[in-house]
């Protein structure tokens, strides 16, 4: 199935919120000045965030409170996958935009995104299901010879507490176990490929300073790349 391109007068829905909303807003402004189209960003809030920057600054926002919802489905409206399907049809959204965190990582959305030929600025469903998932990237990784660490293989059984932690971060229960590596250091590569086979590759950050699993700065090129120079 052909995924449907972007119009330029689309109507894109923001499935984030707070700085990250901010920013695409400010982003499809920018694009529409640069390159003439009319693009429009429109962001749903909580009753809360009337006055945030991004429900100010977007072309369209909606009270979610204005929608009915189950909310014994999921602890946030972003995550309800039902309530933002309604949200987009009702207002006229044919595209999609989720940032990071929320739904940016649930492939079984994307794929009811696709079904309804809705735009998601981002990554395939089948995409998303193979590098998205830890569990089958790791295996997918490893039959392609890209050096990983040594892992279980497969998922396992753990105590009913860290399965319970695990659930309350990712929404499901399950672990793996890979070789621990002590003083590591958290660096991320990024790629940006399109559906034609272009990609780009925008090099290695270091994020590993970080507060309760949250990163606070991240720097590149890395330091200790630049050390290896000179050493």
């Amino acid at each position: 199935m052909d995924r449907p391109l972007l119009e330029s007068d689309a109507r894109i829905g923001i499935l984030n919120r707070g700085e990250a909303a901010f920013r695409f807003v400010r982003a499809v402004r920018d694009y529409n000045a640069f390159h003439g189209t009319r693009l429009e960003a429109a962001a749903p809030f909580v009753d809360v965030e009337e006055e945030a920057p991004f429900v100010e600054e977007a072309h369209l926002a909606f009270p979610l409170s204005r929608f009915r919802r189950d909310t014994g489905r999921s602890s946030t409206p972003y995550l309800d996958k039902e309530l933002m399907l309604d949200i987009l049809k009702n207002d006229g959204c044919s595209a999609v935009w989720a940032g990071w965190g929320f739904p940016s990582e649930d492939a079984a959305f994307v794929q009811l995104l696709e079904k309804r030929g809705i735009v998601f600025l981002g990554p395939s469903a089948r995409s998303m299901a193979l590098l998205g998932d830890k569990i089958t990237a790791k295996d997918l990784a490893e039959r392609n010879g890209v050096p990983i660490l040594p892992w279980s293989g497969q998922p396992v059984e753990s105590v009913q507490s860290a399965a319970e932690e695990a659930r309350r971060i990712t929404g499901e229960g399950r672990l793996f176990i890979e070789r621990l590596v002590e003083r590591a250091r958290h660096l991320e590569g990024q790629a940006l490929a399109d559906r034609r086979g272009n990609v780009l590759t925008f090099g290695v950050r270091d994020c590993s300073v970080q507060r309760k699993n949250q990163k606070i700065i991240e720097e590149t090129p890395p330091a200790a790349a630049l050390l290896s120079r000179f050493v």
